[in-house]
């Protein structure tokens, strides 16, 4: 059997205008075209494409058949094909059909694989040469698989043959790819992948920050929160996810909605609220702490596939799969005023100027309106004449409106005369999202191909291109503790520490037992890479161009001189050299990786002195390779340089930390004000501190800029890799 899989945006997009539609419905579903149909096992064509059309569905599936173990498409199911051949054709699609699948049958795998491919081409071939298919990318991706008849059981031997003669084809008319958004300045940016991930990009690096991986199906949309310190993603799974930016960190995943996430915003002044819309008729104001909801907005009678929040937060402005606009009062979840027939047809997307008193509208019939918020009244229409508009926002000083078309065009306009300024063929395929950065400077667009482009908004020039990043999905674990792995392009030695349970910080009768580290709690950390040694100053220079060690031109002296913010931004180029994942530890990890195998005590590795009237520091670092090491492999653990790591300094000890891979990544006032400081953990002890300010659980901590002839890193590797 061959499976053609469209899902979502990984495989067949479509915006689907409604007049054409219906337009094509006489002969898509006329009782004659159906009739030379075989009978589907997944019920009417005619009523499946009518409920995919409306939401009501997310996808379905149809079966072609072929010649027994040949790629000759039965002629019974050629009006099937048709069919589908003029709905890609009309219908607004977009984007990429991918064809996979795989036979059953005695051959070799080889030939599986021949087969499965001469299927796919058999098909590709039979629409491209009776139909108009510019739009519409189809990529081979077919893979055979060797499932031999004689070792089918005699139940399945029946299903075994007959998958040898038939293809399942996934049809989704979701229109949900890259979502962008960006900080001020366009220092970071956020995109989503086709593999459910989001990736924080940091531009002046030109590398992956981080990724947010925790969504089961595709990301729809992301946001940053006003500082930056949080983002939000919403997915068709329903779900929304809070994340802290700094780490990667999955903080609350918020569930309430019964249908794909279609937008999302911080709310409030100090975005301790977010609003959502969805596929499900409504909109929803969450708790993002609690991540409880607040309120529920129903008004809609069809899903919600747009809405917009007001700078000044006093409206929200959805609309609807119908052509329907509503203004919202945020506090009381009240309908102001509703804009009925807005468009004729969807309502791809919207927006609020600047000043708050002017609202846009994108819809499927090609046009783009101007609302007056106070009276309802459309103000003037921007007409598309050659290409369907998909996004729009306005500009950050709401003089201009940016927007992106289905052939991946973007149009600068005249908020105040409607007349266009500028068009620039951006991307190879429609513009799917855009987003303007504060200040105005910088703009972003992503397309349906998850590329993102970063766009210079005075100029009108292109800044960046940011390719998609895949997630990693395949497990790469050490088969002992201790075993050692080579990065082959930086030269970083990495231990396997296997996962393990331990109880966190010093005895309550230990006398030099500070109050922050007192132990209280057994936590468990899953097994992960750690360097060997500390980053010495030739792999620093190496990948950073510069050394800023105070103590240099030692190769293999510790880096030192660097702040929490530079080792996130070594970490970030670790990362853009390929298929591997890098970030620092936690403080859980690094103690428990400190401790070594099978040993629960506060052990100094430093010359195995354990008292501070024999320990005798040192007046410079030494090279990484001339500590001693723990028994799980690890070099300078307790000595030479303090490290890094990911979490927030907190004093209270650690009673917030969650049981399984815990990291603290601020409170309150971290997370929703720009006035707080942050202070990052370090770990490790340095070449000049006493015995006890070198155990395993001694914690220090300084502001994440903060800069020291003591400080280092030593970064973990995730086990996994990519594809």
């Amino acid at each position: 059997m061959l499976l053609v899989q469209t899902k979502l945006i990984t495989h067949i997009l479509v915006i689907i205008r409604v007049m054409t539609f219906l337009a094509l419905g006489a002969f898509f579903f006329s009782p004659s075209a159906n009739a030379t149909l075989r009978d589907q096992q997944n019920g009417d064509i005619a009523n499946q494409f009518n409920a995919l059309v409306n939401h009501d569905i997310d996808s379905f599936n149809v079966t072609v058949h072929f010649d027994f173990d040949k790629d000759t498409i039965k002629p019974e199911d050629l009006p099937l094909l048709d069919m589908l051949g003029k709905f890609f054709e009309n219908s607004g699609l977009i984007n990429s059909l991918y064809l996979t699948g795989h036979t059953d049958q005695s051959g070799t795998e080889a030939y599986n694989d021949n087969l499965s491919r001469r299927r796919v081409t058999s098909l590709q071939s039979y629409w491209e040469k009776r139909y108009n298919l510019a739009g519409l990318n189809i990529k081979l991706a077919a893979l055979g698989e060797r499932h031999p008849l004689s070792k089918q059981p005699p139940v399945q031997l029946k299903n075994a043959i007959d998958r040898r003669a038939e293809m399942t084809l996934k049809i989704s008319a979701h229109d949900y790819g890259n979502s962008v958004d960006l900080v001020e300045n366009g220092t970071h940016v956020l995109t989503t992948t086709e593999d459910n991930t989001a990736v924080i990009w940091n531009t002046l690096q030109q590398c992956p920050a981080q990724q947010l991986s925790g969504h089961k199906q595709l990301i729809t949309v992301s946001r940053f929160s006003q500082n930056n310190r949080l983002a939000l993603t919403g997915s068709y799974d329903a779900s929304i996810i809070l994340w802290d930016t700094a780490t990667g960190s999955k903080l609350h995943t918020l569930t309430g909605h019964t249908g794909a996430i279609t937008d999302i915003h911080f709310y409030g002044i100090d975005g301790l609220h977010a609003v959502s819309s969805s596929t499900d008729k409504t909109l929803k104001m969450w708790n993002l702490e609690t991540g409880l909801v607040v309120n529920t907005f129903i008004g809609h009678q069809a899903a919600v596939t747009a809405s917009a929040l007001s700078n000044d937060k006093h409206i929200i402005f959805s609309g609807d799969k119908d052509g329907t606009a509503i203004i919202w009062n945020p506090g009381s979840a009240q309908v102001l005023s509703a804009l009925n027939n807005a468009h004729q047809g969807r309502i791809l997307d919207v927006d609020i100027s600047p000043n708050s008193k002017i609202a846009l509208t994108v819809g499927s019939d090609n046009l783009i309106h101007l609302w007056d918020i106070a009276s309802s009244r459309k103000l003037r229409t921007l007409a598309m004449t050659h290409s369907e508009p998909v996004h729009a926002l306005f500009s950050a000083n709401g003089q201009s409106i940016i927007s992106g078309d289905s052939t991946g065009k973007i149009h600068i306009w005249s908020a105040e005369t409607g007349l266009l300024k500028k068009t620039i063929q951006a991307h190879q395929s429609a513009v799917h999202s855009l987003a303007i950065e504060p200040s105005g400077n910088f703009f972003m667009s992503g397309d349906k191909s998850h590329t993102a482009k970063l766009w210079d908004a005075n100029q009108l020039t292109l800044y960046k291109t940011i390719t998609p990043e895949k997630k990693a999905t395949i497990p790469f674990k050490g088969k002992k503790s201790g075993e050692i792995w080579l990065h082959p392009k930086s030269g970083i030695s990495f231990s396997w520490i296997p996962e393990g349970c331990f109880f966190i910080g010093c005895a309550a009768n230990d006398s030099n037992c500070n109050y922050d580290r007192k132990q209280g709690k057994q936590i468990c950390v899953d097994g992960f890479w750690l360097a060997t040694y500390e980053v010495n100053q030739k792999q620093w220079q190496q990948l950073m161009g510069t050394n800023p060690s105070y103590f240099p031109n030692g190769d293999l002296l510790p880096v030192e001189q660097i702040s929490w913010d530079d080792s996130s931004e070594f970490v970030c180029k670790l990362n853009s050299l390929g298929k591997n994942q890098f970030r620092l530890p936690t403080e859980a990890e690094w103690e428990y990786a400190c401790r070594g195998e099978n040993f629960q005590g506060d052990n100094l590795t430093a010359n195995k002195i354990a008292d501070e009237e024999n320990f005798e520091p040192t007046d410079k670092t030494i090279p990484v390779n001339e500590t001693e090491a723990n028994n799980f492999g690890l070099y300078g653990m307790n000595d030479n340089v303090w490290e890094w790591v990911a979490d927030i300094y907190q004093d209270k000890g650690y009673a917030p930390l969650q049981f399984r891979n815990p990291i603290y990544t601020g409170g309150l006032p971290y997370r929703y004000s720009t006035s707080s400081v942050t202070q990052r953990g370090q770990r490790g002890g340095n070449w000049s501190k006493s015995a006890s300010r070198t155990t395993c659980s001694f914690r220090g901590f300084d502001d994440h800029g903060f800069k020291s002839f003591f400080l280092g890193l030593r970064p973990v590797m995730i086990p996994l890799i990519k594809e």
